[in-house]
């Protein structure tokens, strides 16, 4: 089997714009993912993720982002760096904490953390 991309190497990505992850049992949101700058819909639902780490706030454009069904605890401030975003999908998490920084998402519409 012929590697295409690294997986820490996203970079020969940069023109994706929606990126679906979801049923993959992926433990975090790693760093490598700021690479990806276009991207606009993010669905990493259904996997494991307890960790989102600071790359994700590199993805400026992102207005959809599905992380319903992991293992976060909170939402960290930098997720709400991306300004962009519209939709937050957080449901059937443990979510016991949300930053004030979400309160600078003015163009949030829907947020779903049931």
């Amino acid at each position: 089997m012929t590697k295409i991309v690294d997986s820490n190497d996203l970079s020969a990505l940069s023109a994706l714009t929606r990126l679906m992850v979801k049923d993959n049992n992926l433990p975090a949101i790693h760093d490598h993912l700021s690479a990806l700058v276009n991207l606009k819909d993010l669905d990493c639902s259904s996997n494991k993720v307890s960790e989102i780490e600071n790359g994700i706030m590199f993805c400026t454009h992102i207005k959809r982002l599905q992380l319903a069904e992991n293992e976060l605890l909170s939402l960290p401030k930098h997720l709400f760096r991306i300004f962009d975003i519209q939709f937050l999908n957080a449901s059937y998490n443990n979510i016991r904490t949300v930053p004030f920084a979400m309160c600078f998402c003015a163009d949030l519409k829907e947020l779903d953390m049931s």
